[in-house]
């Protein structure tokens, strides 16, 4: 593609989603990450799988932060109807961005929901590792159809003896964000069942229509996520014999 062809692309995005490619100030943005609520911060003693953990979920939250605020961004400049837009600009603009309205947060909330989901299932991975190294056992994990973190967290307290409890909120918190997630995953087309609302409705006072993702629940979900991995850490920090509260 010719040099002026790359200047007309630039120039058509500008006129069709202004301020959608302009950078954050580097200050301006840091500042705004650190004044964010962190959901978790690792104890002071220092575990491999905890501390890497830590540092992508906050990795995760960042992310969360920087998508959530240019999205909206992006929503905004194509719900605007600017006087100097021509019936052209005006026809490539809804063919362009139809349906970003509708689907475009669900992107992100799934994504966010998906990767917290993910990691605290590789910090119970990482836990198990290490303590197979250490002791040199294999995880035997139950046979019984359970969610995965179900499994590792069972032979972590019965087969390794974690000090460890899930109080009943937690762990419906937790079934909740795995049923949404999964049925974003493999059903997509359709709005989340009854059954599904009303439990994200147990969890936040609002929930978005038509029965998309909130803001709210998305945020809920990560410090839920994030309460677990703490109550986790402590366990096996105990496991290891430091006295932790």
């Amino acid at each position: 593609m010719s040099n002026n062809s790359d200047t007309e692309m630039v120039d058509l995005e500008d006129e069709l989603f202004p301020g959608m490619f302009e950078f954050y100030n580097t200050n301006e943005y840091f500042s705004e990450s650190l004044e964010e609520v962190t959901y978790y911060t690792p104890e002071t003693y220092f575990t491999e799988s905890c501390y890497n953990f830590a540092s992508r979920f906050s990795s995760l939250e960042r992310y969360w932060l920087l998508v959530k605020k240019n999205i909206q961004l992006h929503l905004d400049n194509i719900n605007e109807t600017s006087k100097s837009d021509s019936a052209e600009i005006e026809d490539q603009k809804y063919d362009l961005t139809a349906t970003d309205s509708e689907y475009f947060s669900e992107y992100i909330n799934l994504s966010v929901l998906s990767f917290a989901l993910a990691l605290i299932e590789d910090l119970l991975i990482s836990i198990s590792e290490e303590i197979r190294r250490e002791v040199e056992v294999i995880p035997e994990l139950p046979k019984k159809e359970m969610p995965y973190i179900n499994k590792y967290l069972n032979w972590l307290v019965k087969g390794m003896g974690f000090d460890l409890s899930i109080d009943k909120k937690t762990n419906r918190a937790l079934n909740t964000i795995r049923e949404v997630r999964n049925k974003f995953i493999h059903q997509m087309s359709r709005d989340l069942p009854e059954q599904i609302q009303k439990s994200i409705k147990e969890l936040i006072e609002n929930q978005s229509p038509k029965g998309q993702l909130s803001i709210a629940f998305i945020e809920k979900s990560l410090h839920t996520i994030a309460v677990l991995a703490k109550k986790i850490e402590i366990a096996y920090l105990k496991y290891l014999g430091y006295e932790v509260q």
